[in-house]
């Protein structure tokens, strides 16, 4: 499930080159964003995904690289707590079959379809490593907790990951499903969680410390667990990143991607 604000009147499509880092290859600008962006008491910035894309998975990975500039941060990604220490050793090998290391993990098997294993991952967790190489202060882990339940066990095991993640200090960031990332009760489509809601892993953790940030794109193509899947159209304007003046949708603000968003299928199929 996913979950999405109302769209906003569509504005004319961003068109705007990125002005590519010279430190790190692979880095590029976010139109908008300024590391001055996120408040002195935020401890999370969580954003919320559908999965299965480049442009979704590439511009947080273009977050990361801004905020790697200036601090020390923790990447989460919703992946298996029991892989964090698998993820921490690739991404600080300096060996040249790093990646064949990274992909003997689970995460990357065909029957691990949901998006999470698409290749733009893949390329997500190479420029961790090309970051933390380069000598920037960046660690990396998993929230996805060991043990299951309904979906409200399995957000409040995610919420307790993160904060677990947290105590160190260090600014998470969190890219994860969008119904994870919200910051309100959502209705369970299902109807089968008395009271009939959800309370996502982000709406469990202290609101003046989450900023929580919704991707979106003049729609697209991602990958799910059926395949591809359509993406609705959500976002617009001149900008690509900007808080809301209301978080009443259950998100602090916005990453628009600038277009429609591409599908990224998984590694291994």
């Amino acid at each position: 499930m996913m979950v999405v604000p109302s769209p906003s009147p569509q504005q004319a499509i961003l068109v705007e080159a990125r002005l590519h880092q010279k430190d790190v290859e692979g880095c590029a600008s976010v139109p908008g964003f300024s590391s001055g962006d996120i408040d002195a008491e935020a401890k999370y910035l969580i954003f919320g995904q559908r999965y299965g894309t480049n442009e979704f998975v590439g511009e947080f990975g273009n977050i990361v690289c801004a905020l790697s500039r200036s601090r020390p941060i923790t990447v989460v990604v919703d992946w298996p707590v029991s892989d964090s220490g698998a993820f921490s050793s690739y991404i600080s090998d300096p060996r040249d079959d790093a990646d064949k290391f990274l992909l003997t993990l689970p995460i990357w098997d065909r029957g691990s379809t949901d998006g999470r294993s698409s290749q733009a991952m893949f390329q997500f967790m190479r420029l961790l490593r090309r970051l933390r190489l380069a000598g920037r202060d960046v660690e990396v882990a998993g929230c996805i907790p060991p043990t299951a339940g309904d979906q409200n066990a399995w957000e409040a095991g995610i919420a307790d990951e993160l904060r677990l993640i947290s105590k160190n200090g260090r600014l998470v960031v969190a890219l994860m499903g969008s119904l994870h990332a919200t910051k309100k009760l959502v209705p369970d489509p299902r109807n089968i969680l008395p009271p009939d809601m959800i309370d996502p892993a982000a709406d469990r953790l202290p609101k003046d410390q989450v900023i929580s940030i919704h991707f979106e794109s003049k729609g697209g193509t991602g990958w799910g667990l059926g395949g591809p899947y359509k993406l609705p159209t959500y976002g617009g304007g001149s900008t690509l990143w900007s808080r809301y003046v209301s978080t009443a949708n259950g998100f602090d603000g916005r990453l628009f991607v600038g277009a429609s968003a591409t599908v990224s299928p998984p590694v291994k199929r």
